[in-house]
């Protein structure tokens, strides 16, 4: 090995260390490490989820199509353009109704809907701190199994396959074009999706799947508990502890197992819907992250600034890599 190789596998496995110490601290690795996260009270369905989510999908394949037929591409980065502009348009009209939605359907109506999903400006902060902290910790088993997997395929005289953003942006285009794909990669991606997977398809599941009913009394299920303690928190609370946000009388806790269930089934069909299948393993262990840290957190900015952290550094790595480097 030479000398690079060494230090580039010396920090692999400390970042892989670092990453173990952190999981054992913030008790990660505890099967009920969920157990005390709040519940999101609301009446969302798993039918209204479910239509939002192919509404979206639909719209995306209509929108570009209209784009395309207006604007032939030219090349692959004419086709990322068209897509960006379809991205910024169903995008757009799906934070704007998801938003309306989420507010909606809270218990207790308007009155702190948002705020109760996890999104205010004031929870903003603390969402970007655990989202970087949330990529550090992920990356490692990323990088691992993406290894294991390039090995794999290496032995069937195959390679990963490179995403389609990545490919258009070794290709020569106008400044202005290679902007807009960025921005719509590494920041509009991460809020779109992240409101559709984690802010409603997850919460639906939990709420839903598992026998929550929410009726004119409030809600009631098997799992309704009691009110949790009020009383104040420590003066330094451990950083992945939940957000403090206005909850109803009439609270519930899913059980951890419920919400890793919702987790596992969010996470496969994020993974699925990227149609990348030799990556499906990558993008699989991306979403339990993802999921993971808004169900303990409570805060919808966690996911949105890890999938958003991930996004930029993919593509400055990609960018900043010589041109043969494919992985």
């Amino acid at each position: 090995m030479t000398k690079e190789q060494i230090i580039f596998w010396t920090v692999r496995l400390a970042w892989l260390l670092a990453s173990i110490v952190l999981i054992i601290t913030f008790k990660v690795h505890r099967p009920r490490s969920l157990a005390n996260a709040p519940g999101r009270e609301s009446s969302l369905t798993l039918a209204l989820a479910g239509g939002i989510f192919l509404l979206y999908i639909v719209a995306q394949i209509m929108v570009f199509t209209f784009i395309t037929h207006l604007c032939p591409p030219q090349g692959e980065p004419g086709k990322m353009l068209n897509t960006s502009a379809t991205m910024a348009i169903t995008g757009t009209a799906l934070v704007c109704c998801t938003l309306l939605i989420m507010r909606q359907t809270m218990v207790g109506g308007e009155a702190g809907g948002l705020k109760k999903w996890g999104i205010s400006l004031t929870s903003l902060p603390k969402g970007i701190t655990l989202g970087i902290l949330g990529w550090f910790i992920i990356i490692p088993w990323m990088l691992l199994i993406s290894d294991l997997i390039a090995r794999l395929l290496k032995s069937y005289g195959l390679e990963l396959t490179t995403h389609s953003t990545l490919i258009a942006l070794r290709e020569p285009m106008p400044l202005p074009t290679k902007i807009i794909i960025i921005l719509t990669a590494a920041i509009a991606a991460p809020i779109v999706e992240e409101l559709l997977f984690r802010g409603v398809i997850q919460t639906a599941l939990i709420q839903r799947f598992f026998g929550l009913s929410l009726g004119a009394t409030g809600l009631r299920s098997s799992q309704t508990r009691a009110a949790p303690n009020t009383a104040s928190p420590p003066s330094t609370p451990i950083i992945l502890d939940y957000e403090s946000v206005p909850l109803t009388p009439s609270r519930h806790s899913p059980s951890p197992a419920q919400r890793w269930i919702a987790i596992l089934l969010t996470s496969f069909l994020f993974a699925a819907i990227h149609g990348m299948i030799d990556q499906f393993l990558v993008l699989f262990t991306l979403s339990l992250a993802l999921g993971y840290i808004y169900e303990r957190t409570g805060n919808l900015w966690a996911p949105i600034s890890l999938h958003a952290t991930f996004n930029t550094i993919t593509l400055t790595a990609w960018l900043l890599s010589p041109p043969h480097v494919t992985q």
